[in-house]
């Protein structure tokens, strides 16, 4: 059996690695620099250094040529310390570990300079995205597709819920999850941008989260139920911590701003835009009215 050493791993994913009798899985799905395993309601990803750190993701010393070493449907054993893939094993102990929760509670001090700052970060990503095919088409007040109706009509029952406390979150929750194409539809990345402000800015976040997934989950793909439980949790990507310090960061300039929302642009064809829209749709509906 070949042997790799992990050079990184998500804290979150090492807490929840079995103690004594290993979990079997199998491959979900190959890509050149990743690969998903699945174990029943877990989604692991192994992918390259060149991928930002993830909530559920574990980093091997291997650029490319994933599709070269794992297969879809070959099985997966996940034991204390290793993973089992195939003919290949991955040794976890060795691995730096890497805490997907961003500091919540000090980015909320931050919160007012964060907020001053959201209409900047529109009009850096209306400017960097690639035109009419996200979400932040909604903010042009344009689209009258039926996508994009359903969006809006599922992002507005998540705004009231936030305020009346009524049910209305968990039946925008269904109406958001498994809308659009992809292994990410764009309704489930719209939802996991939102848990980041709720997280931002909501007393009771993990309350929030766990209604979510429980009503979209089951709607949706595996990709998008691993992102969506992440959000929940209130772990996110890298490219997400680096944006949400520099929000609230008094001293960051215009131009490191851009750059930090073009990062975020960059995840998936349309997921990362379709995340940041939601994340900045509660600030908009307040001032759309």
């Amino acid at each position: 059996m070949c042997t790799c050493e992990a050079s990184l791993i998500s804290s979150y994913l090492w807490g929840i690695q079995p103690e004594r009798n290993a979990i079997a899985g199998q491959v979900h799905s190959v890509f050149d620099k990743a690969c998903n395993l699945e174990f029943d309601d877990v989604l692991v990803t192994l992918n390259s250094p060149e991928y930002p750190r993830g909530p559920f993701h574990i980093q091997l010393p291997i650029s490319k040529g994933f599709r070269s070493l794992f297969k879809v449907g070959d099985k997966v054993k996940w034991r204390a310390d290793e993973l089992s893939v195939g003919d290949r094993a991955v040794v976890l102990k060795t691995a730096e570990h890497w805490d997907p929760m961003p500091n919540w509670s000090q980015l909320r001090q931050g919160l007012q300079l964060i907020v001053s700052r959201l209409d900047q970060v529109l009009e850096f990503a209306k400017q960097n995205a690639q035109s009419g095919e996200s979400l932040l088409e909604l903010y042009e007040s344009r689209q009258q597709t039926k996508v994009f109706q359903r969006v809006e009509s599922g992002a507005r029952l998540l705004h009231r819920g936030l305020i009346e406390n009524d049910g209305s979150i968990e039946e925008g929750a269904r109406l958001l999850a498994g809308l659009g194409s992809g292994s990410t539809p764009a309704g489930d990345d719209f939802l996991t941008g939102w848990l980041m402000w709720v997280w931002l800015n909501h007393p009771h976040p993990g309350h929030i989260g766990r209604m979510v997934v429980q009503h979209a989950a089951p709607l949706t793909t595996t990709l998008s139920r691993a992102w969506l439980g992440a959000a929940a949790r209130g772990h996110c990507t890298s490219v997400w911590h680096e944006f949400l310090n520099g929000l609230a960061d008094p001293a960051i300039s215009n131009m490191q701003l851009r750059e930090l929302v073009q990062q975020v642009l960059a995840h998936g064809a349309t997921s990362g835009a379709d995340a940041l829209t939601g994340f900045l749709w509660e600030t908009q509906i307040t001032q759309q009215g």
